[in-house]
Order: structure tokens, then C-alpha cells, then sequence
């Protein structure tokens, strides 16, 4: 979903999720610890005041936020089992969506629809819908034996689900009916994290062997490396027009610094950041 994220980083941080805005823009991220949890914080407090809104669903991954509903959705790993969750803003009401293994869902940016692939038997590897409003599900799209999806975007506008897989390591795309599958690209280093630029049509992933991002046009041509392993990259959300708020917030395993902050207005891209001196 390409809207505005404040980005935290620290030791034990390792999720963030979109702004909202009821009772004033909040940001959701999971913290991996003893007592993995989901936090939250007001961006408009002063100090800077994370609280716990998630707690006793193992660790949490992959956030995403449906303001206009009011809930946030994660996926819950607690092996063998990774389920995907949600609940009420302040952590109330949580209920589970889907009990087979999730590996990676899409929330659409109105909240109505949840695409994810999913492991419901050993050896199946599928691609599930859900519709939010009555909580059915559907099953749009099994893989060939072998192929496990690691990350799904979706292009609603032309109708396509784009997926990665680490075994084989290819980028292949779906209609949303399931027909017309077909592979896209081959011979990527572990393509992850799989984003889509719809206004100028590109794919962006992570080639997670080298901690190095690639793009490509939406057919799967035109193939380049945009940052290069050294990075280390692993996880990416692209940069789209908007205000940015960056908390940077350093924890030891038990105590958090002094949030600081600072607001980036983005009108144009940004170019990686060139080598340190």
C-alpha cells in the first residue's frame, strides 16, 4: 500500500505499519523481544510515548492498518503455526482471519479485500482472497509442486496478483480469477518483498542472497539493479509524493531512547545515499 510510513529502527524493532488518523495519526510496529508484542504511538504525543496494544500472539509480522475501518491486520507466528490476525486500533477484539501457514498478505487500500499466500497442507502452496465484509474465503491460484510463495502484491487496477518465490527464484504474476498465470522472471537471487510502482508501472524486490533491491517494468522487462548488495537490504516501501515523519528510536532490550524526529516533504525521488567518508 503506498501511503506515508514512519520508519523505526532500533535493535529489537521490526515492523512498521501506515499512518492513520483517529484520534490523531498513530504508527503500529511489531517488537521482537522475550514478549514479542505489537506497539503503537501518537505522533502528535510529546514525548514520543510507545504503548502496547498486542500482546500474547508470538511474533508479529507483516502489519498493515485499515484506517477507515479501524482495524490492523498481522500475520502471528508461533511454529509451526503463522496465522493471520486482526483486531480493534487499541488491540481489542482480535480475531483469527486464517489458521493455515500465511506467508505473506495484501491488504487493498479500502480495507474490502485481503489477498495471501498460504501453506494450508505440506505440500500446497496457494493463493487465498478474503473478503472482508463476510469473512469468506477463496481460493484463486495453487502453484506447481515445489513453488512456495514468499511475497504477493497486486496491481487491482489491470486485474494482477505478482508473487516471489525462493525455490525455484522467479517473480510471476496471476489474473485475479487465477488464469493466465505465467513467469515473469528467472534466475533471481531469492526475489522477496515484492512492491509495485503503479504510476510508472515498475516492480521493485530484494534479492535476499545479496542484500541487493532490483526493478523491472511490470512485464518483467527491463531488469536493473537500483542498490547494490553492499546495502544489505531487507525490507523496502517505496518512495511516493507525501509528508514523512522519521522517529529514530534505539533500544538496548530494555530501555528506549529519546525519540527523535523529523519531517521530510517528498515531492520528488530520492537517489541512494552515496558511500560514507
Amino acid at each position: 500500500m503506498n501511503k506515508p510510513c514512519l520508519l523505526i529502527f532500533g535493535g529489537l524493532i521490526c515492523g512498521f505499519g501506515p499512518l492513520g488518523s483517529v484520534r490523531g495519526e498513530y504508527v503500529y510496529w511489531g517488537f521482537r523481544s522475550q514478549d514479542p508484542q505489537m506497539q503503537r504511538a501518537d505522533l502528535d504525543s510529546d514525548p514520543f510515548k510507545p504503548e502496547a496494544v498486542i500482546n500474547g500472539f508470538g511474533l508479529i509480522e507483516e502489519i498493515a492498518v485499515d484506517v477507515t475501518r479501524g482495524k490492523v491486520y498481522w500475520i502471528s507466528t508461533e511454529l509451526p503455526e503463522k496465522k493471520l490476525v486482526r483486531a480493534n486500533l487499541d488491540g481489542s477484539g482480535q480475531q483469527t482471519l486464517n489458521n493455515s501457514y500465511v506467508l505473506d498478505f495484501w491488504l487493498s487500500e479500502d480495507g474490502a479485500e485481503i489477498y495471501l499466500g498460504a501453506r494450508p497442507s505440506p505440500n500446497t502452496h496457494v493463493i487465498f482472497r478474503i473478503t472482508i465484509a463476510t469473512r469468506s474465503r477463496s481460493t484463486i491460484y495453487t502453484f506447481p509442486e515445489g513453488e512456495e510463495p514468499d511475497s504477493i502484491s497486486v496491481d487491482l487496477g489491470v486485474g494482477k496478483i505478482y508473487w516471489t518465490t525462493l525455490l525455484p527464484s522467479q517473480i510471476g504474476r496471476v489474473d485475479l480469477d487465477g488464469n493466465n498465470a505465467e513467469i515473469l522472471i528467472t534466475g533471481a537471487n531469492q526475489p522477496t518483498d515484492i512492491e509495485l510502482d503503479l504510476t510508472n508501472r515498475k516492480m521493485y524486490w530484494i534479492n535476499r542472497t545479496q542484500g541487493s533491491v532490483s526493478r523491472a517494468s511490470l512485464d518483467g522487462t527491463d531488469v536493473e539493479v537500483v542498490l547494490a548488495s553492499s546495502n544489505n537490504a531487507t525490507a523496502i516501501t517505496l518512495d511516493v509524493d507525501g509528508a514523512y515523519v522519521v522517529q529514530l528510536v534505539v533500544n538496548d532490550g530494555t530501555v528506549n531512547s529519546v525519540a527523535e524526529s523529523v519531517t521530510i516533504n517528498a515531492t520528488t525521488g530520492n537517489s541512494a545515499p552515496g558511500a560514507p567518508v
